[in-house]
């Protein structure tokens, strides 16, 4: 088994947000190390195992103090920074973004964002270019459309090959669908297949709600732009 990427975790002054922001991490697949103040945050930072991204509490009394020190024992293109928690005002957004913190994230959020806010900080993806892995977080709604009839999802990530829909019931592994996503430019209809569900019972992802990932199966140029425009739009919202 891959050993997990590491999140610095620093400036929570409330023990309880800290570890629930921690448990938060490995259930999407990162291993949180929390430090004490910024001395420990130093010695963490310079160890040899590398650390890709720190999570700074936008709560902190000073975030952007905190950022100038990480980014003394770590410069930007090295760790990626990411200001976490509610949504702070104007002027600590703006000391943040100066002192180099790259991402922002505001309760509440849901892991499908958490997720893919650090993997964009920990692995750098590209900006602006949205290539197939690129699975944003997502509140569209959708209907489907299968030989049982029409039933309403909510969609939990998006690809332009693919998505996860979250509903009470997914249809089975195998199956061919129509899946008409609610866009605000107008819907986009395509034809997919489903390639994985995650039902109730001892199977169950604890980290993935109930519903089933499809992998779209016909995209033409229009509908593909549609998704691209999204996508791109989604992605920024993150961006400090």
């Amino acid at each position: 088994m891959a050993a997990r990427a590491q999140a610095l975790v620093i400036g929570f002054g409330h023990e309880e947000a800290k570890i629930a922001l921690c448990d938060r991490l490995w259930a999407v697949g990162f291993r949180a190390l929390p430090a004490r103040d910024t001395v420990h945050a130093t010695d963490l930072l310079t160890r040899d195992e590398p650390i890709r991204v720190a999570l700074v509490s936008s709560e902190a009394p000073d975030p952007a103090s905190l950022i100038e020190r990480l980014r003394e024992a770590r410069p930007a293109e090295m760790l990626r920074i990411l200001l976490v928690g509610m949504r702070p005002d104007v002027a600590t957004i703006d000391a943040a973004r100066a002192a180099g913190a790259k991402f922002g994230l505001w309760e509440p959020y849901h892991e499908s964002e958490l997720r893919f806010v650090i993997n964009q900080a920990a692995f750098d993806s590209t900006r602006g270019d949205v290539r197939d892995e690129l699975r944003v977080p997502s509140q569209l709604a959708a209907l489907v459309y299968s030989g049982s009839g029409r039933k309403p999802t909510g969609v939990y990530n998006l690809s332009l090959r693919g998505a996860y829909l979250e509903t009470p019931r997914p249809t089975g592994s195998g199956a061919n669908i129509k899946v008409e996503f609610l866009l605000e430019d107008g819907p986009v209809v395509l034809q997919a297949e489903v390639i994985s569900t995650n039902v109730p019972g001892n199977l169950r992802k604890a980290n993935r709600p109930i519903g089933m990932g499809i992998r779209f199966t016909e995209v033409g140029d229009e509908e593909e732009e549609s998704l691209e425009k999204y996508i791109l739009l989604r992605a920024g919202i993150y961006d400090l």
